[in-house]
């Protein structure tokens, strides 16, 4: 009886295992103006059926010893746009992050400052 249990346990772990081996999440890029929000799959946005949007963030420092900043910037099919910056060294760091492979969610507060950056990387933003 004992070995049946394992034997069944051990097959239920090998599907859920192939269950989640493939998947795959599409997400093009979403502006939301109201919330001051946007998000996206860079590589599903780049793969889109129109030539209008875009998700990216920029990095730069703009003279020596001055705080790197960041700029996201992001337009949708409906070419809604949101576009924010902030000089901050974390900030800095996780745009640097960004990959074809990311998906990539960002929020601005009133000011045009960004307040929020998340990126996430993994095999189901991928093709």
């Amino acid at each position: 009886m004992k070995k049946t249990a394992v034997l069944c346990s051990v097959g239920l772990l090998s599907l859920a295992a192939i269950a989640w081996a493939g998947l795959a999440v599409s997400r093009e890029t979403r502006v939301d103006l109201v919330a001051r929000t946007a998000s996206g799959s860079v590589r599903d946005t780049r793969a889109s059926a129109d030539t209008v949007q875009y998700i990216a963030c920029f990095v730069s420092i703009p003279a020596p010893g001055a705080a790197a900043a960041v700029w996201c910037d992001a337009r949708d099919a409906a070419s809604e746009r949101l576009i924010c910056s902030v000089s901050d060294p974390a900030f800095a760091q996780l745009a640097q992050s960004i990959s074809a492979a990311s998906y990539v969610s960002f929020s601005c507060d009133a000011n045009g400052h960004l307040s929020s950056l998340t990126v996430n990387t993994g095999s189901q933003w991928m093709d």
